[in-house]
């Protein structure tokens, strides 16, 4: 019996996919973008960009590409893009490089303070 628990455990180990390493940095959004049906390249399909300059806090995989992308059924997310690219704020970013949208690592949070707020 002990021996079928081990076994157990070594599967579900195996089995179980490693943590997402998530990345974060502190940047203003520099551009916006949706991409609806490209026919050229259909991964991006209902796809939300959003840019910014400095990519060297994201790993090698993710930073040859200018910026990150989302689904467009992140409509509360792109809610926060649009506001922080708009008044030219710095947001907090977060991405996830095993949740690619083609070559695009994904963003998966954005963090906007109000004016006169101190980041942290």
């Amino acid at each position: 019996m002990r021996k079928l628990m081990l076994a157990g455990a070594l599967l579900a180990a195996i089995a179980t996919p490693a943590a997402a390493e998530q990345y974060w940095t502190i940047a203003p959004i520099t551009g916006v973008g949706a991409v609806g049906n490209d026919l050229k390249y259909p991964q991006y399909k209902d796809s939300l960009y959003v840019g910014f300059e400095d990519r060297s806090w994201l790993p090698e995989k993710c930073a040859k590409m200018p910026g990150l992308l989302m689904k467009d059924d992140e409509t509360a997310l792109m809610t926060m893009a649009l506001a922080a690219f708009e008044n030219g704020r710095p947001v907090i970013l977060k991405a996830d490089d095993t949740q690619m949208i083609g070559e695009y690592c994904t963003i998966f949070q954005i963090t906007l303070y109000g004016p006169g707020h101190k980041e942290p």
